[in-house]
């Protein structure tokens, strides 16, 4: 579809922004003045860039990934522990889960946990897999399995088999390793396999695993969305992961996007349904307006007849 006229550019910073939720990952920028397309365009919007603070926990609360659960010989159930909330790389993390299942074993068990960067691999172990059974419970969600490498299952630490070890890739972003722009702005264009549905979704953001850094994105072919809407006058911005009902949190750090309005013409097969469409909504309007006042007709000759008795 060609331009139509010059596009409008959006310069968005977090700060400036209504709204802003608590983790500083959602706003609402309400313009001036209105964003409006004729009859005969379509409105068209692009992330053109974006510069994101890496400064949410890889391992937190939060996200709902913070929590180990194990039991001894001799225990009566499971041993929870909770890891504390921050960004971890793998071996922050192993040393961090150690300390915790050493502090909370029931036999003084003293627990060694390596992670071998050949092969992308977490093994734990303790000094007393002769005399003493661990087994660490990765069925009961959230939990650390995938940062540690394990697949939902349960894991035995015994006397035949002393060393446990991952059977599938640590992943230490937890799956969680891009973000999603969505906007309140309607579309039919976006499909995300989390639902199968059509989304709201704007972008897509790959994260760089520098922590405490800042993520500048650029994508050299930027989508562009058709909206369903001729104007614009609000404009919902969030920043999620796939799964959007799991909680971005920013810690409150700003960031800034930037996003351009085009004007395009619209296809003329396009305005020809939307004006078929128009024309069979008058249409029904017509016919209910009728139909209304054939009603009050109705109602009238049916007080008239008991005001006056007719049968």
């Amino acid at each position: 579809m060609e331009l139509t006229r010059s596009p409008v550019l959006l310069c968005i910073r977090s700060r400036d922004l209504s709204n802003l939720n608590n983790y500083g990952s959602s706003g609402t920028m309400s313009l001036f003045q209105s964003i409006e397309a004729d009859d005969h365009e379509q409105l068209t919007i692009q992330m053109l860039s974006c510069i994101l603070p890496n400064s949410w926990y890889n391992l937190s609360s939060t996200i709902g990934n913070n929590v180990l659960r194990f039991i001894e010989t001799g225990d009566s159930e499971l041993t929870t522990i909770t890891i504390p909330n921050g960004s971890y790389n793998i071996d922050e993390l192993i040393s961090k889960v150690k300390e915790l299942l050493d502090a909370n074993s029931s036999n003084n068990c003293t627990y060694t946990l390596t992670y071998d960067v050949i092969t992308n691999a977490v093994s734990i172990t303790h000094n007393k897999t002769s005399t003493i059974t661990t087994e660490f419970d990765f069925l009961i969600e959230p939990n650390i399995r995938r940062m540690l490498g394990f697949t939902q299952g349960e894991f035995n630490i015994t006397s035949s088999n002393p060393t446990i070890s991952s059977d599938r890739a640590v992943d230490i972003t937890d799956t969680f390793n891009s973000l999603y722009l969505r906007t309140n702005l309607s579309n039919l264009k976006v499909i995300e396999s989390s639902t199968n549905k059509f989304s709201n979704i704007l972008a897509h953001i790959p994260i760089d695993l520098q922590r405490n850094d800042f993520i500048i994105y650029n994508p050299p072919q930027p989508f562009e969305m058709s909206l369903n809407s001729k104007s614009i006058n609000r404009i919902d911005l969030s920043f999620t992961f796939q799964n959007e009902n799991t909680i971005l949190d920013l810690g409150r750090g700003d960031w800034e996007v930037n996003l351009l309005v085009n004007y395009r013409r619209q296809p003329r097969a396009e305005r020809i349904h939307k004006n078929i469409h128009l024309n069979i909504n008058q249409k029904l309007k017509e016919l209910e307006e009728k139909q209304k006042i054939n009603d009050n007709k109705i109602n009238e000759i049916k007080s008239l007849r008991t005001k006056y008795k007719v049968k």
